[in-house]
């Protein structure tokens, strides 16, 4: 393999591993509430809230007294 060809894939790859590192560290992490004892996640609209993934994930409300 050609030096350069090496050289610039790379760059690409390291670029796409920076700016995946930095997405996961600055973007906000999706909202999540229990509702009837199932994790739900607002909708794309955001007026609504759906089941989060394919199969139901049960969970337990915590009061935070």
């Amino acid at each position: 393999m050609n030096k350069w060809i090496y050289r610039i894939l790379m760059i690409l790859l390291w670029s796409m591993i920076v700016i995946g590192i930095f997405i996961a560290v600055t973007i906000k992490p999706p909202q999540t509430m229990c509702l009837g004892g199932i994790v739900m996640t607002p909708d794309k609209g955001g007026d609504m809230w759906v089941q989060k993934g394919l199969f139901p994930t049960h969970c337990m409300p915590v009061d935070k007294d």
